[in-house]
């Protein structure tokens, strides 16, 4: 009805989460929470306290940490012989300096932190048990630790170790497999983890089951992630929102992107070719390049996120 008449994206949307209001709502949809939000923001937004951590990773229980380490406050010339001497007692590490591009096309490093990523797992909880018996933890000791070290000048730079097991969070669901909608999410802060990621999208759009945090060969956060839902009127709320704002003493003001989240699936007009394009503001359904042009109208409503290999995506309007 809404496309014969020619509807805006934002209407067929509403007129999905009507029509799906009046249905049975799941045991995940009970538990959600009023969002919080910001006056004066043109997001929608979150603000709050984190979730404690869990220390607790792995198959027995035992703590976990990777094997690569964030250093903050970094003095700006700081030498890799300076960090040996400062950090060497916990074990053997190598250096990761961050780079970016500059106007010349040359790597510039970055300056005031960077990234020590030691031998062994047991290396980094070493260090953090010695910090922490010294006193000189800070937030609880289970995100920044504060550490002095001896370089041109005394100087105290943050140390954040990674849990492990803050890369992924699951909940039980009754929801079969097939009915499961997942959204990509960008822009995550190197402090958001997945218990802090789950209360927040729980809280806004309701019924999250699954979190996973995108990592590195270290199981170290990226950046990205995705989030899955077991109710398709939580997934087009976020899908809608297209971006939320985190406010938290943890960290300053953050921008999340929220995609859907491109699965490997066929047309699902012509069931052979493969599902390039998803079309997530009408039909929320994947087509083939051809199927696509077929189905929608030139200059339509209808807003595509596109796959051109795996692993990347894009948003674009079609």
């Amino acid at each position: 009805y809404l496309r014969s008449q020619n509807a805006r994206p934002e209407d067929y949307t509403a007129y999905l989460l009507e029509n799906m209001a009046g249905s049975e709502p799941t045991a995940e949809e009970k538990t959600v929470k009023e969002p919080v939000t910001i006056k004066n923001s043109k997001y929608l937004c979150w603000e709050g306290v984190l979730p404690k951590r869990k220390r607790k990773s792995g198959d027995k229980g035992v703590v976990v940490y990777s094997r690569k380490v964030f250093i903050g406050g970094v003095p700006w010339d700081v030498t890799e012989e300076q960090l040996r001497k400062a950090f060497g007692e916990f074990g053997n590490f190598f250096v990761q300096w961050p780079t970016r591009e500059s106007t010349s096309s040359s790597q510039v490093r970055i300056k005031g932190y960077l990234y020590l990523i030691f031998d062994h797992e047991a290396n980094v909880e070493s260090m953090i048990n010695q910090i922490r018996s010294s006193g000189q933890e800070s937030n609880g000791g289970s995100v920044t630790f504060n550490y002095r070290i001896q370089c041109n000048r005394n100087k105290h730079v943050q140390i954040v170790p990674w849990l492990i097991s803050d890369n992924y969070l699951e909940l039980p669901s009754t929801t079969p497999q097939s009915e499961l909608r997942t959204v990509f999410v960008g822009g995550l802060h190197g402090k958001l983890y997945a218990q802090a990621l789950f209360d927040i999208f729980d809280s806004l759009f309701g019924a999250v089951v699954t979190v996973k945090i995108d990592t590195d060969e270290y199981n170290y956060p990226t950046g990205s992630g995705s989030v899955t839902f077991s109710s398709m009127k939580s997934y087009i709320k976020a899908i809608t929102a297209n971006y939320v704002e985190v406010k938290t003493s943890t960290f300053g003001p953050k921008l999340i992107e929220i995609q859907h989240f491109m699965e490997d699936k066929t047309c699902s007009l012509c069931d052979v070719m493969p599902g390039k394009k998803f079309c997530k503001t009408e039909c929320f359904d994947y087509f083939c390049e051809g199927c696509w042009k077929k189905h929608h109208v030139p200059n339509s409503n209808h807003k595509s996120v596109t796959r051109f290999h795996k692993g990347t995506q894009l948003e674009a309007t079609s």
